[in-house]
């Protein structure tokens, strides 16, 4: 087991199957501690400059990014929730509520995770939430900056 780090821009990381660190995160429903995962990239789990942009990135332009996020989600769900009204049938307004803002948001998500994943070309600087949902226990949600929403695998 790797013992924790202090990056230069991550801060405080443990090793856990990848990198992980804590940040608080003001969504539109709330501010809440969500676990930053930041994936190696060969046997050292080495940490390169492209996360470590991304996550400065992040920080800079965290209102907005957050904000596109969060707007982001309430588009998809509002074009999903049609669909997920007629699959769930009479447990949809338990797992698929009608929601009328992104505020709304907490009722149908939880984010768990701002993920950096593995640099996979020199050069990209990826990262985005990944979480849980209501209308998809087993795989969650991943949200891609850059408007990609899908399983949580997107991000992996």
């Amino acid at each position: 087991m790797k013992s924790p780090v202090i990056d230069s821009v991550f801060g405080e990381l443990k090793f856990e199957d990848g990198w992980v660190g804590k940040r608080s995160i003001e969504f539109p429903w709330n501010a809440k501690e969500v676990e930053v995962w930041v994936q190696g990239n060969d046997e050292n789990e080495t940490i390169l400059s492209e996360q470590r942009d991304a996550y400065s990135h992040f920080i800079a332009n965290e209102k907005s990014i957050v904000g596109e996020f969060s707007e982001g989600m309430f588009r998809h769900y509002q074009g999903i929730w049609p669909d997920l009204q007629m699959q769930f049938g009479e447990s949809a307004s338990e797992l698929a509520p009608k929601i009328e803002s992104v505020v709304e948001l907490s009722k149908v998500i939880r984010v768990v995770a701002l993920v950096f994943p593995i640099v996979v070309e020199r050069g990209e600087r990826k990262f985005g939430f990944l979480g849980e949902c209501s209308w998809d226990t087993e795989h969650g949600f991943g949200f891609r900056m850059g408007y990609s929403i899908g399983g949580s695998d997107l991000l992996t």
